[in-house]
């Protein structure tokens, strides 16, 4: 009987696991289109009932640092304050833990934050780093370049590139010697979320750049739609940043 319950919770676990299934769109494309993007402490949490037909809870916010929008000083959570399901997308904060936030504003104004919304989590609640720390440090410097450089950057639209044709692409661009690890490309596109120019904001030198362009500009696929409609068109001349890093260990550039 005990050997049926344990198989029947794990099979539970496997499946709540496979439930909760979101993407991890990269900082640049984040940057574009999420309201509020900040490093934040737990004050408290706190039990909500505002959301009846939805299992919240209610944070009390302290900002540390802001990326962009306005410092929300409450977010609704997904999940109880007594359980949290990862698979069902729920998520557990507690007082004193720092967060890396990107949060999209409802309707009402408020925010609900689940793990779809890709948080890291930087340090527990006693100020111990975590295995997440690293990454958000490195989401943090390329926030922190964005913020400076392109601080009223905004779009209603998503893009998308497909990983694939990238990954061939960059696997042919290879064996590279560059200075810069880092570079930036200001796409625009038409309404069948084709790239019909390319602007170079910092690039990684003129031969690379010229092979990255006509590649965007020929060979690249992407998909695109509006936050609130499910149609996946986009307005001709729509705006996309989009961010390039160089390893020197591979000798390779990437997303």
């Amino acid at each position: 009987m005990r050997v049926c319950l344990l198989f029947l919770i794990s099979l539970l676990l496997i499946q709540n696991a496979a439930a909760c299934s979101c993407g991890a769109p990269n900082v640049t494309g984040r940057y574009m289109v999420e309201d509020f993007i900040g490093v934040v402490a737990i004050n408290s949490i706190e039990e909500s009932e505002y959301y009846q037909e939805k299992r919240v809870y209610k944070a009390k916010l302290d900002s540390v640092q802001t990326f962009k929008g306005a410092f929300p000083d409450s977010v609704f959570i997904s999940g109880t304050l007594e359980m949290s399901y990862v698979g069902q997308c729920e998520i557990s904060v507690r007082p004193g833990q720092k967060w890396l936030l990107y949060l999209q504003q409802e309707k009402n104004g408020h925010y609900i934050l689940s793990w779809c919304d890709n948080p890291l989590i930087i340090s527990g609640s006693s100020g111990e780093p975590t295995p997440f720390a690293e990454k958000a440090q490195n989401q943090i410097e390329k926030l922190s370049y964005l913020k400076k450089n392109f601080p009223n950057l905004h779009s209603e639209y998503r893009i998308y590139y497909d990983l694939g044709i990238y990954s061939e692409f960059f696997v042919n661009l290879n064996n590279l010697q560059l200075d810069t690890e880092s570079a930036y490309y200001m796409l625009t596109f038409n309404t069948d979320v084709e790239v019909d120019s390319v602007e170079i904001i910092k690039g990684f030198g003129e031969k690379v750049d010229q092979q990255i362009i006509q590649f965007l500009k020929t060979d690249s696929l992407w998909h695109g739609g509006n936050l609130s409609n499910p149609e996946y068109s986009i307005p001709y001349e729509t705006k996309y940043l989009i961010n390039m890093n160089y390893s020197k260990e591979l000798k390779r550039v990437g997303f």
